[in-house]
């Protein structure tokens, strides 16, 4: 049998030895067995059902015992040695172990197959979010363990209602389904955060398995539902998941998966915490919006391409330096430009503003020639589409062949949503 500790209650194995003779008939007359766990088993947090490591018991008339074995935190072979006192003879268990202990904040993840929908206004476009962990020594957590979904602008279906039990191989799955209720963000930004019961991270630093004072860990508070993507738990619009989580006053470290700052218990670690992974989804629209960035040289030129909401919570900074932004490889005529520089680069007397939301997963991005007669050729964009897993807009480069009039001819750049709907910027 396997002895597993599951969801913070021991798990257990019960061991049955037999006393026989030499013939391999069962000892009649009752006879007192000391029992005792090995030293590995000890160590790993393993005891027997009273909470001690040695007993003693008395055989029956079949001359058998049995002995119920607890599992602790750490996986370990179980050994336990069964001796009769007066003539030393010994045996001891086998097949026995503690596999795997609970799930530890640094080995958890939620992942989408999609991670932008067209589905901005539009019910009932899904994409599967998968939980994934593993309890501290990459083991997998016991099956059935339960994780819990909370979100806002959709519906999180499981094996049960919003929930889902994990697999052997430590993960479960669960389909999200888009939901414009009068609640949905009109910014099409979504939030999806899992959470499970179970341990802080910790640097073990003597390999012993178990947390002592002098080892450093992370705290983990109280988990909360980060709406705006920001970081920043926000009272006044931020849901706290409070169930389980013992509420303390210590200061929060800043990678603490988020918690609500001061609640974090401090002073030790502990194996009772929800550990927790949010993941970002994008309601995006069927539109695209392409605009062109920095100066157009010869061999090609930059669009940033996004979806076309245009919610102020995702316009882009125009005053920030492009070397500190995702434009920093972006052409320029002048040193150091901002963003705003690069759009007045690109001829815009009325400076566009530029927005943040990724297009749907999988929209295809291609360029075409718009002057009859041209001699430049068009040779492609460098990327062909948006990924399953971009949440945020795109910088594209659209690469022309260096002929003569590719600086002055007309060129058309194309954005195609998975549903069909295409969008077509001529620059």
């Amino acid at each position: 049998m396997v002895s597993k500790r599951v969801g913070g209650a021991n798990s257990q194995s019960t061991l049955t030895f037999k006393l026989i003779d030499a013939s391999g008939n069962a000892i009649q007359t009752p006879t007192e067995l000391a029992l005792s766990l090995d030293d590995a088993s000890k160590k790993a947090g393993v005891l027997f059902d009273d909470g001690t490591d040695t007993k003693r018991k008395t055989t029956g008339t079949e001359g058998a015992i049995s002995v119920i074995v607890k599992a602790g935190d750490i996986p370990s072979p179980v050994t336990v040695t069964v001796t009769e006192p007066k003539s030393g003879v010994n045996a001891s268990s086998w097949g026995v172990a503690v596999s795997s202990g609970k799930a530890v904040q640094d080995q958890v993840s939620l992942s989408a197959d999609k991670s932008s929908l067209e589905a901005f206004k539009i019910d009932n476009v899904t994409t599967t979010l998968t939980f994934s962990t593993a309890d501290r020594f990459g083991n997998p957590v016991p099956a059935n363990a339960q994780v819990n979904f909370v979100t806002i602008g959709g519906v999180v279906t499981g094996s049960n209602n919003g929930t889902c039990q994990l697999n052997a191989s430590s993960q479960c799955s669960v389909t999200f389904r888009s939901l414009n209720g009068t609640g949905s963000p009109q910014n099409g930004r979504v939030t999806v955060l899992a959470y499970m019961s179970g341990e802080e991270s910790f640097t073990d630093k003597n390999g012993d398995g178990v947390w002592q004072s002098g080892e450093s860990f992370v705290a983990l508070g109280k988990p909360y539902f980060d709406a705006n993507w920001n970081g920043i738990y926000e009272p006044t619009v931020e849901q706290v998941i409070a169930s389980g989580v013992p509420q303390d006053t210590g200061l929060c470290p800043t990678e603490s998966y988020p918690s609500v700052p001061n609640t974090c218990d401090t002073s030790k670690w502990r194996d009772d915490v929800l550990v927790r992974s949010s993941h970002f989804l994008v309601m995006a629209t069927s539109n695209a919006a392409i605009t062109k960035v920095g100066a157009r040289k010869i061999d090609g030129f930059w669009v940033w391409i996004s979806d076309a909401n245009t919610d102020s919570t995702l316009k882009l900074v125009g005053t920030q330096l492009a070397s500190n932004t995702v434009f920093k490889d972006v052409v320029s005529t002048s040193t150091n430009p901002t963003i705003n520089t690069l759009l007045s680069d690109a001829g815009y007397l009325s400076i566009p503003f530029l927005y943040d939301n990724a297009m749907p997963s999988g929209s295809t991005i291609t360029a075409s020639m718009d002057t009859g007669g041209a001699k430049c050729t068009v040779k492609g964009t460098n990327i062909d589409k948006f990924p399953s897993n971009q949440i945020s807009g795109m910088l594209v480069f659209v690469r022309l062949g260096s002929e003569a009039d590719c600086t002055s001819v007309g060129v058309s750049v194309t954005v195609k949503s998975p549903g069909g709907v295409s969008t077509t910027s001529t620059f």
